[in-house]
């Protein structure tokens, strides 16, 4: 064990680490706000804030770290006496087992809990922590503010997750303003509140758009506010005829939630189509529940399934002025099935290539 200091409240120092694992305890005995930084030969860098009056304990390893301090400014209104920092490093070898090293209560007079009415972090470098706590047991600085606006909520260890919480009782009256492109096409988007349900209310100016993007910066789902339309989008997929066959088909869901009460849409475009010795069957991210209107071009024999079964459709072939019943949807035909469907299939062994499409929307 080592004492190191008195130091005044900026300053810079090597530590010669013990063998194996080392604690370092720092005692503030000043009323500044200290930022101190710790940089390991073999390790991460560890930031934290030290509050006036208060003492921290940090675990190194290795043979050396370079320690550094700076002075944040004034936190105690009531002056402690003393303006200096002390640190102690122990050797953890010589503790028990499972022991910590004990920090000691610091014997001050007039000594009140630290308050403050503003904090300011001016003119250092990027990456600069100046907010920072730590649950006792959970990685160093889990919880952190940085000068260029990155904030860590959690550690994700014992179960502390970072979260956000608003809470309000009135419908309205959270305020916030996210200003960015990336978000919204360079308009506005204003938090207003929960509501008495607990959704969360967005508030766009008239013009914008509302747009969500995926893990890969892809666009997923678009909100227009001017047109007051609302887009999900899945991107298309394609399928290759089966052994035997030709071309390909393209399928997507543009339109779609899995809400019995909510509109769909499903559309496949054939390139070439010809397919082989064995019937493509495409299963829908969302099903239809209980209407499905049928528009179909240059397609070759297709059946809608529910639950593994055809259905039987109404149809109006080319040139028919009343409509037939069927199991198979076939080129140049409209028509509508009221009941559920989670399944398109397209037939094999047909004879011709297609070039169409088949267009299916309802609820």
């Amino acid at each position: 064990m080592s004492i190191l200091g008195p130091y005044q409240l900026a300053g810079a120092t090597t530590l010669q680490l013990f063998s194996g694992r080392s604690y370092l305890l720092a005692f503030n005995v000043s009323d500044h706000l200290l930022s101190v930084s710790i940089q390991p030969a073999a390790a991460a860098p560890i930031s934290f804030l030290l509050p006036a009056r208060a003492q921290r304990s940090v675990p190194l390893s290795g043979s050396s770290a370079q320690l550094s301090w700076t002075d944040l400014g004034l936190q105690a209104l009531q002056p402690v006496g003393l303006q200096q920092l002390y640190f102690e490093l122990i050797d953890a070898a010589q503790l028990a087992s499972n022991e910590l090293p004990l920090i000691a209560p610091l014997a001050l007079t007039g000594v009140t809990t630290p308050s403050m009415s503003n904090l300011n972090n001016d003119g250092n470098p990027g990456g600069t922590v100046f907010v920072e706590a730590t649950v006792g047991g959970d990685t160093a600085s889990s919880v952190s503010l940085q000068n260029q606006g990155i904030l860590q909520l959690g550690s994700g260890q014992n179960g502390h997750v970072g979260q956000i919480r608003l809470a309000q009782a009135a419908p309205l009256g959270i305020g916030g303003i996210i200003q960015g492109s990336a978000l919204i096409s360079g308009r506005n988007l204003q938090i207003v509140g929960l509501d008495t349900n607990g959704f969360l209310n967005l508030q766009v100016d008239d013009g914008g758009q509302i747009r969500i993007l995926d893990k890969n910066g892809n666009l997923a789902a678009l909100y227009d506010i001017a047109h007051g339309s609302l887009g999900l989008l899945t991107y298309p997929i394609q399928v290759n005829a089966s052994s035997g066959g030709s071309g390909y088909l393209i399928w997507s869901m543009p339109f779609g939630y899995n809400d019995p009460n909510a509109y769909k849409r499903f559309l496949a475009e054939l390139v070439g189509f010809k397919n082989g010795s064995t019937t493509i069957s495409l299963s829908l991210p969302f099903p239809f529940s209980t209407h499905v209107r049928i528009l179909a071009g240059d397609i070759p024999g297709v059946q809608l399934l529910h639950a593994g079964t055809a259905v039987t459709v109404s149809v109006f072939l080319p040139g028919a002025t009343s409509p037939t019943t069927t199991t198979t949807v076939s080129s140049g035909c409209n028509g509508w099935y009221s009941g559920p469907v989670d399944t398109v299939t397209f037939a094999n062994n047909n004879a011709t290539a297609h070039s169409g499409f088949l267009l299916l929307e309802g609820y």
